[in-house]
């Protein structure tokens, strides 16, 4: 459940606890889902759908007449209406800007640092690595002025 000021939103799997044990209502999941989606009774609120506590109450009814899902649509529309609307409300004065919102999820903290510490041995192993070239061509090199210069004092003779 997820309260802003006075709206609660609850998640499919909670409305279908609600209902059972509330309203006596036996439901499962998929067919919440279906019934929700065809009366859109739901919020988007951080970019995950969520039925408002004041609608819980409308989906025990059947919407297999016509009349009846057209009834209960307007029903909700005007409930969510002005849900949607104070929402909307709130999100305007609680923005945070999207470069610093904060990562909840521990695990993907967890990988980041250790993506920026395998970036920084990467870095030093390139380094060692230039430095060894480095080394390697200048022992090249003496080796090979060691050759050269026995060889130009024999043709020298």
């Amino acid at each position: 459940m997820k309260r802003i000021e006075h709206i609660k939103l609850y998640t499919v799997g909670e409305v279908v606890e609600i209902l059972n044990a509330d309203f006596n209502h036996q439901t499962t999941s998929p067919v919440l889902c279906r019934k929700i989606t065809m009366l859109t009774a739901y919020v988007i609120y951080n970019k995950s759908r969520y039925i408002p506590e004041d609608i819980i109450g409308d989906l025990i009814v059947s919407i297999r007449k016509r009349e009846i899902r057209f009834k209960t649509e307007k029903i909700i529309a005007k409930k969510l209406e002005s849900i949607k609307n104070f929402i909307k409300v709130y999100e305007q004065k609680h923005k945070q800007p999207s470069s610093t919102k904060e990562i909840n999820n521990i695990n993907t903290n967890e990988i980041l640092e250790a993506i920026i510490q395998l970036k920084e041995e990467i870095i030093q192993l390139k380094e060692e690595i230039q430095k060894m070239r480095k080394q390697e061509q200048e022992e090249l090199k003496e080796k090979n002025k060691e050759i050269t210069e026995p060889k130009e004092m024999m043709q020298k003779k």
